[in-house]
């Protein structure tokens, strides 16, 4: 992987940066302290390639006062350029910061992009990583050498180093195939335990096989005696069915008697209140002397409720003269108190106005104007006053007239009816409604009582034929009862054989299930002797397939081929290592070692030790000075390097230096200088951080960062 341009909006300390590698071989990033180098070499690489970075989350790589920010990497992999861009939204409003990731092949600028995003970021980035060959981890294991993590290999647990040391030689394959023969063996032995287990229950089942041959036949004999007993039951539910149907005809005929009873019991008792009726209503029959007197009243009734009209209107003439008398009356008075006032109101006002010559309102002298204006408004007012009094009086004069004459009509009535004459008028007419209802009803029952006699006779007869059916019936019914009882109870005797029969057909049903039962059981041990037999063969196929899945996982496994592929390599990168080492000190070696002996087994372990050594003897890497590690750490991170650009599978054509030359004396510089020179034909691109001028007269190409308030710039120079 070679990085060719690289383009950032607001990421970390950067506002916007576009900076293009292209064209050249090594790079020097100058810059003070906290100016963003690392954030430019390190950072916005690994984030755009990988998502990861040294901000705690993907939050705080967004720019202060920013709300998004984003990474776009052109970079060369397996002779292709892709275009990846990676983007972070900050959290707003309540919802969850979001990401995004983009992947395209960008053959040239200008020309159309194939995009590869896949449907999730997950997996556009397990593409990513497929593409470039190698993970975050390895990555800053080998190509990087990051401030504070250059030593991240060296002082790596020996399986870390060994992880590493795997992805590096693509020794993944063997390692998935493993797992792969792993997976396969598990299965397989899970299967041959269950087919044991298997096996194990199906001679458990096969040994109850005697026990049920026996209760079989046990079974047969047993549900043949039910049969025999189902059909005498059966025979005796069909005599009981045919006398109950001879029980339940005789019932029935009762029932009908005992209806045809209770009808001739009902005519008869109705035609014994008719008689009764007829009887009464001929013994309450008025008398024709009754039905004159009856007349009589009604006719005097009638006369005195006549005069009660002729009272109602003398009575309703008086009240509405009297009526009217009062409404005059009051009028009357209201129009003499008017008339009163007004001439009172008159004699107040100045008879001569001209002679005055104070106002009599407010009692000022008045003159000239005034005075004319006082006496005219005086004799205006007076004159008003005057015609109301006038026309008042007509009004009083007319109302006077008035009220005399509604005397002399009042007087012209007569005296009004007294309330006595009132009220036995007015009882008369209600005396006289009664009457007439009961003369009415009177001649009524004479016109009936002619009919009343023949009716009363036909009833009488119709009772007499109604008392001999009854008689007739009640014979009839008191035999079907004797002949009933002396029969018995047919039903219950049906019921009871009903019952017996459901009897044995469920004991001949449940005895018929049990056999058929048995005989199914007898098949499915059969079944299982056959599977049983089955499985025995096939557990020995997976048995020998499990023994091979077995010798292929400790063959593909970490102490087999990876072993000795591992084994293999060791020496390359240890001399390449040694190699770099002798021109940075003298004296000064590096072993590895993939095998030591357990101090309480006694037995080989699989691990990757360092052994460091100098003309002193063996001693610890944390006994070494800080630039004595780094230059440790250099050689091995880039015999590491070189061994990973040598294969094919993962290919890195990338170095970052992000410190270690300061750690270094003038001998350890030049040590450096002379060994990025040896290895710079093996990198497509370097970036060298550091602070020494000596380092960076060396290199053509500079990438000056600087930091402002407005965010870090990067220019190319």
């Amino acid at each position: 992987m070679i990085p060719h341009r690289l383009i950032l909006n607001d990421f970390l300390s950067y506002a916007s940066a576009d900076i293009d590698f292209r064209g050249s071989h090594i790079i020097a990033l100058a810059g003070e302290n906290g100016a963003g180098k690392s954030a430019l070499a390190v950072d916005a690489l690994t984030w755009a390639l990988w998502g990861e970075s040294r901000a705690r989350s993907d939050d705080d790589i967004v720019r202060q006062g920013a709300d998004e920010c984003s990474v776009t990497l052109y970079f060369e992999a397996g002779g292709s350029v892709y275009r990846a861009i990676r983007r972070r939204r900050l959290p707003k409003d309540g919802r969850a910061g979001t990401s995004a990731l983009t992947l395209e092949v960008d053959p040239s600028e200008g020309d159309e992009k194939t995009r590869l995003t896949r449907e999730t970021i997950r997996e556009t980035q397990e593409l990513i990583t497929q593409i470039v060959g190698m993970d975050y981890r390895t990555f800053i294991n080998t190509a990087c050498l990051v401030q504070g993590k250059a030593d991240q290999f060296t002082t790596a647990g020996p399986g870390d180093r060994k992880t590493v040391l795997v992805s590096l030689l693509g020794l993944g394959a063997w390692q998935g195939w493993a797992d792969i023969a792993h997976d396969r063996n598990r299965r397989a032995t899970g299967e041959v335990e269950a087919a044991d287990a298997a096996i194990g229950q199906a001679r458990e089942l096969l040994e109850a096989e005697p026990a049920v041959r026996a209760e079989l036949a046990e079974m047969d004999v047993h549900v043949s005696g039910l049969s025999e007993v189902l059909a005498a039951s059966l025979d005796a539910e069909a005599e009981a069915r045919t006398l109950d149907a001879a029980q339940a005809t005789l019932r029935q005929e009762i029932d009908h008697v005992k209806a045809e009873f209770g009808r001739l019991a009902f005519e008869r008792r109705k035609a014994e209140q008719d008689i009764a009726d007829l009887e009464g209503r001929i013994a309450a029959s008025p008398t024709p002397a009754a039905v004159a007197i009856l007349q009589a009243r009604a006719i005097d009734l009638a006369d005195r409720a006549a005069l009660l009209m002729e009272l109602e209107v003398a009575e309703r003439r008086h009240t509405t003269v009297r009526q009217r008398l009062e409404g005059l009356s009051r009028q009357c008075e209201g129009i003499n108190r008017q008339v009163a006032t007004e001439a009172n109101r008159i004699v107040d006002m100045p008879a001569e106005p001209a002679t005055l010559e104070t106002c009599p309102t407010c009692g000022q002298d008045v003159k000239g104007e005034a005075h004319f204006r006082m006496v005219e408004k005086l004799t205006g007012d007076r004159a008003i006053a005057q015609a109301t009094l006038e026309r008042l009086q007509a009004e009083q004069l007319t109302l006077n007239e008035a009220f005399t004459e509604a005397e002399s009509e009042l007087a012209a009535l007569g005296p009004a009816p007294t309330p006595e004459a009132m009220a036995q008028a007015r009882a008369a007419a209600r005396d006289l409604v009664q009457a007439r209802a009961e003369l009415a009803k009177a001649e009524e029952t004479v016109r009936q009582l002619a009919d009343l006699g023949p009716l009363l006779d036909s009833r009488r007869a119709d009772y007499a034929t109604l008392d001999r059916q009854f008689e007739e019936a009640d014979h009839a019914l008191s035999a079907a009862n004797l002949e009933l009882e002396s029969q018995g109870d047919f039903h219950q005797r049906l019921i009871d054989a009903v019952g017996h029969v459901a009897a044995a057909r469920q004991s001949l049903d449940d005895a018929r299930a049990r056999q058929s039962g048995l005989k199914g059981r007898l098949d499915q041990l059969a079944e299982v002797d056959l599977r049983a037999r089955e499985t025995e063969k096939r557990r020995t196929t997976i048995a020998e397939a499990a023994a091979t899945y077995g010798e292929l996982e400790a063959a593909f496994g970490p102490r087999g081929v990876q072993a000795m592929l591992i084994d293999s390599a060791i020496p390359n990168i240890r001399d390449e290592a040694n190699r770099l080492l002798a021109l940075m000190s003298s004296g000064t070696t590096i072993d590895l070692t993939t095998q030591r002996v357990g101090k309480t087994t006694g037995k080989g372990i699989e691990t990757l030790d360092i052994i460091i050594a100098d003309p002193q003897g063996t001693r610890p890497y944390e006994n070494y000075s800080g630039g004595e590690r780094f230059r440790i750490d250099f050689c091995i991170r880039i015999s590491l390097s070189r061994v990973l650009a040598r294969r094919a599978r993962a290919p890195c054509g990338v170095l970052i230096m992000d410190e270690g030359f300061g750690s270094q004396d003038g001998a350890g510089r030049t040590g450096l200088i002379e060994a990025l020179t040896t290895v710079k034909g093996e990198f497509g691109l370097m970036l060298i951080s550091s602070h020494i001028d000596e380092l960076r007269e060396l290199i053509p190409t500079t990438v000056t960062v600087v930091k402002t308030p407005a965010g870090s710039t990067a220019s190319l120079s």
